[in-house]
């Protein structure tokens, strides 16, 4: 609305330049309507800090994401605002993997026991598929010895389960 009204009141304005062409005449002066909303965050700072000869700290400050205060667009914001969150991720991401390769990336909803049962679950999927390996070679060497397969099978069932 004040948008709006400012537009008419510089129509208006213009109108009575070109018919009075005065320069005496007094032209009432009418501010420029702004949207100052406050942004959620002004700044991000992330401070890493090394224990390691040649870095000792490092330092980053993102500007946070504000609105244009002339012609402000909610597109232009969440886009922005997208870039910004994506980029923090990925430093988060990259942070973690850092310090522990194995990390799993949890969500917000996520709990942590559903994460250690996970990891929990991977660690009896790895010992089971080697038992089963083990069980699988010793039953095609009970063929060999039997005289069922050759030498040269059991040799290369051998190398396919252990992935030679």
């Amino acid at each position: 609305m004040q948008m709006r009204e400012y537009e008419m009141f510089e129509r208006l304005e213009r109108m009575h330049e070109e018919n009075d062409k005065d320069d005496n005449h007094y032209h009432e002066y009418h501010p420029r309507p702004s949207f100052d909303v406050a942004s959620p965050a002004d700044t991000f700072h992330v401070e890493l800090t090394f224990d390691h000869p040649y870095w000792d700290n490092i330092k980053w400050d993102w500007t946070g994401v504000s609105f244009d205060s002339d012609s402000p667009s909610v597109e232009a914001f969440l886009s922005c605002y997208e870039d910004k969150t994506e980029s923090l991720h990925t430093l988060a991401l990259n942070l973690a993997h850092l310090m522990n390769p194995n990390v799993k990336e949890m969500t917000a909803g996520e709990k942590k026991q559903d994460a250690k049962q996970e990891t929990g679950s991977l660690e009896e999927q790895k010992q089971s598929s080697e038992s089963d390996t083990i069980e699988q070679l010793q039953k095609y060497k009970g063929l060999l010895d039997a005289g069922v397969i050759t030498e040269e099978e059991f040799a290369a069932k051998k190398k396919q389960l252990l992935g030679i």
